[in-house]
């Protein structure tokens, strides 16, 4: 099993690495590091790791920028962001970006071999093979109906998992495979779609339709993601809406 640490402080990042090999996971890791989103980039190409821990804030490009490239290559490698900010925005981002896990640090062994046997052991077998398939279809349709249903307010994965009973984890895993994406990702485009509905109405304000789709009051948070999404920003697709 192979594994790629990216931090560029060398304490953490030798601690990270020597953590990993004395795994007792049933493998034996070979861990490769690298301080920067650069150098990781090359060696994730060349040696096509199974697991990525990378920080966040990094010289250079920031870790978020790894992920993405990471997801443009193997959608199936897990991705661990190992951060010392306990921050929405950046958890979010994570996500969005396609991480499977955000960790606070300092991060004990004990925590770390939770996740890395949850996500990388625990549910390296199928949907079917693991559970009753239909049940879990089940499962997952509750939690893409509790989206729709809750788009409009601020909602979490942990939200999402906790109303059909899944651990957060859990629930990661198994809603990537039912929708093909992540939780992030699927309210994000659930509440795009709704945001185009809403700005087909030519004198309903951005403001309120940033309201509606659950960004509150922050309605330049919502152009930006929209812009993001779509490739215009509100008020130009209000004005041509049959543009896309």
């Amino acid at each position: 099993m192979k594994a790629l640490v990216v931090e560029d402080e060398a304490i953490i990042r030798e601690s990270l690495k020597m953590d990993i090999m004395r795994l007792d996971h049933g493998c034996v890791y070979d861990v490769y590091t690298a301080e920067s989103v650069r150098e990781a980039e090359d060696i994730f190409i060349n040696q096509k790791p199974d697991l990525v821990i990378t920080d966040i804030n990094m010289p250079g490009e920031s870790g978020l920028v790894l992920i993405e490239k990471i997801r443009r290559i193997n959608e199936d490698c897990v991705i661990i962001v190992l951060s010392a900010y306990d921050n929405f925005e950046f958890v979010r981002q994570a996500f969005l970006s396609g991480a499977n896990e955000y960790i606070l640090k300092p991060i004990a062994f004990s925590v770390l071999d939770e996740k890395i046997r949850y996500l990388l052991c625990d549910d390296s077998s199928t949907v079917s093979d693991s559970e009753d398939e239909r049940a879990i279809r089940h499962k997952m349709q509750g939690a893409i109906d509790f989206i729709h249903n809750n788009f409009s307010r601020a909602i979490s994965m942990s939200d999402a998992a906790d109303a059909i009973f899944f651990s957060y984890s859990h629930f990661s895993r198994l809603f990537r495979q039912y929708t093909g994406m992540t939780f992030p990702q699927y309210l994000l485009k659930t509440r795009m779609e709704k945001a185009k509905e809403y700005l087909s109405d030519p004198y309903i304000k951005i403001a309120q339709v940033a309201q509606k789709v659950g960004y509150g009051d922050n309605s330049q948070h919502f152009s930006r993601d929209f812009h993001k999404v779509l490739n215009m920003t509100p008020s130009e697709y209000q004005k041509y809406p049959d543009k896309l």
